[in-house]
């Protein structure tokens, strides 16, 4: 079996259109960023969402003959919104925000590349034995002008790219496998990126280290009766001095206001009943809270310190009074 990891690119990303410069390297349109196959700058015109998606197919046609691993990470829908001409009068007319616009031609196009990667393989009989898994790597960056503002909607949740607030932080994530996975399956439970690299591993029938942070969705995913056990327990967070922890329907979080440059403190919320996390439920249930914080401490005190700390609104002077501290790995 085969597996493509389709993912959206952690920043800084590049733009969508490649272009060539006076030394006849390729960068962008907005950046010096510059495409490499190993240690070598590539002589590339087009959009990148296009080029990656050629390289992709390309790539699958010179290991045709075994099984292969491939992580796709796509631009798109990053900024600078910077549209291929193709696409772009298929966004809605109703749309006449021009970065709006911008915004969904390059969703429209980064569907189109999926699409073609997927035809490929059909076309090529390798559709029943591949894994396809797509995710995001944050929630929409919605608020300007934080986060390279792209006018991302992430509702009916709070909060956006950045934020530990459901609105930074749920993605969508999908997995196609016909030969094991049934058509239609949802995994109502949260599940985590990190749950990617064991999920993949034991798919290709490699041993899973017990010590990975994720843990293998394959029963979730192909037995006939999923488990009905959460896969996770907790899921936690770290992000400059924001935090949080999730445990069944609670959750825990500290979160930055970026407008404010505040932090929020612990504040706990229900997110069976709100989703959209406007109701803190922390005065109310303080043993909850203290119990959740214990766990989110215990988990961190195994975290390395970061290493980047963001820009000064992200994380002012490297530490808050309310930040994780600098702590050693045990």
């Amino acid at each position: 079996m085969s597996i493509a990891s389709i993912s959206r690119l952690p920043w800084p990303s590049g733009s969508s259109a490649l272009r060539r410069d006076a030394a006849s390297k390729f960068g962008t349109a907005n950046s010096q960023n510059l495409i490499y196959r190993g240690r070598e700058v590539q002589p590339l015109d087009g959009f990148a969402t296009t080029v990656f998606t050629d390289e992709a197919i390309a790539f699958t046609e010179r290991h045709a003959a075994r099984p292969w691993f491939l992580y796709l990470a796509y631009n798109a829908v990053h900024t600078p919104l910077e549209i291929d001409p193709s696409v772009a009068a298929r966004a809605p007319a109703a749309i006449t925000d021009p970065a709006r616009r911008g915004y969904l031609a390059l969703l429209i196009g980064l569907d189109d590349s999926i699409g073609r990667l997927r035809a490929h393989l059909e076309k090529t009989n390798r559709t029943k034995e591949t894994l396809i898994v797509f995710f995001s790597d944050n929630g929409g960056a919605g608020r300007k002008p934080f986060f390279a503002y792209n006018t991302g909607v992430n509702a009916p949740f709070r909060g956006d790219k950045g934020q530990v607030l459901e609105g930074g932080i749920r993605v969508p994530f999908f997995a196609a496998w016909p030969s094991r996975i049934p058509a239609g399956r949802t995994v109502d439970h949260p599940i985590i990126a990190l749950d990617l690299l064991p999920t993949t591993l034991a798919a290709a029938g490699a041993p899973v280290p017990a010590d990975l942070d994720g843990v293998n969705l394959l029963p979730h995913l192909t037995s006939a009766t999923p488990p009905a056990a959460a896969p996770h327990t907790d899921l936690f967070w770290r992000f400059g001095p924001q935090r949080a922890v999730r445990r069944g329907k609670w959750k825990l979080a500290d979160w930055r206001d970026f407008d404010a440059k505040t932090q929020s403190s612990w504040q706990l919320f229900d997110l069976a009943t709100d989703p959209g996390e406007s109701r803190d439920l922390a005065a109310q249930y303080p043993a909850r809270v203290r119990e959740l914080a214990d766990a989110w401490e215990k988990w961190n005190v195994t975290n390395a310190a970061p290493v980047w700390r963001g820009t000064p609104n992200e994380d002012p002077a490297g530490q808050t009074s309310g930040a994780p501290k600098a702590l050693k790995k045990k």
